[in-house]
């Protein structure tokens, strides 16, 4: 993007306008009905604003507008909304993942510290720091297999939907994992089924769409029409079909 002093304003929408008249089909929502954002910086003007704020009923203050520019905050603050929704959704977190990523880390930890402060000075010491260092290289090694195998780009595990009124569980758990690439607008939700070797499995949903739909030129989210195309993406999930019976 060209980057316009704050004095040329009438410049810059000229611009945008003109480099943006033959936007690709993923842009064309965030243009009709009134609701026009924008993200990196400008792609798409505001101008209602107001009106969905209005129109949503929200009470509580909104969160800090955010750099449009910088890639991991826009993933950051979409994450935060995404897993907010599916655990609203009465899916109760899992924190198996985290606890072994733990596990292994806080094993590697005290491997380092025995090599370090082993009691005896070298070289009676030698063998246990070498046996220390090597065990030390192998838990390092499985935890980032764990991780690239289990975790992959996952930001959130569930257990089975509890029902709210019997605290029974139904339906599967889920594994919720999302990517935004670097100097893309392409931000992307999956969601699938965490055990996928069961017979309840679900078949996986994806929903990708530009950032431009969800931010303001400002810099806020527009967490309402971000909220109800996550809950469509779930509910899409809930009611397919069993990976199995494929």
């Amino acid at each position: 993007l060209v980057a316009m002093g704050p004095g040329n304003s009438e410049a810059r929408g000229r611009h945008f306008r003109r480099t943006y008249s033959l936007a690709p089909a993923t842009f064309q929502p965030a243009l009709q009905g009134g609701s026009r954002l924008v993200a990196m910086g400008g792609m798409i003007s505001s101008n209602s604003k107001n009106e969905n704020d209005a129109s949503s009923g929200a009470t509580e203050q909104p969160p800090p507008p955010i750099n449009l520019a910088d890639t991991m905050a826009i993933k950051r603050v979409l994450d935060d909304v995404c897993s907010q929704v599916i655990l609203e959704a009465n899916y109760p977190e899992c924190y198996i993942v985290s606890n072994v990523k733990i596990a292994l880390g806080l094993l590697a930890c005290c491997l380092a510290l025995v090599a370090q402060f082993y009691p005896k000075t070298s070289p009676h010491s030698f063998a246990v720091q070498v046996c220390a260092v090597l065990v030390y290289f192998m838990v390092n090694s499985l935890l980032q297999a764990y991780v690239n195998m289990k975790e992959k780009d996952a930001i959130l595990f569930t257990k089975p939907k509890q029902d709210a009124a019997t605290g029974t569980t139904t339906g599967v758990s889920i594994k919720l994992s999302t990517s935004l690439p670097r100097f893309s607008d392409k931000y992307c939700i999956k969601i699938a089924s965490n055990c996928v070797d069961t017979v309840e499995a679900r078949q996986t949903v994806t929903l990708q769409k530009s950032i431009a739909e969800y931010f303001y030129e400002d810099g806020h989210l527009a967490a309402d029409i971000f909220r109800k195309d996550v809950n469509a993406a779930l509910k899409r999930f809930e009611s397919s079909e069993s990976a199995k019976s494929r």
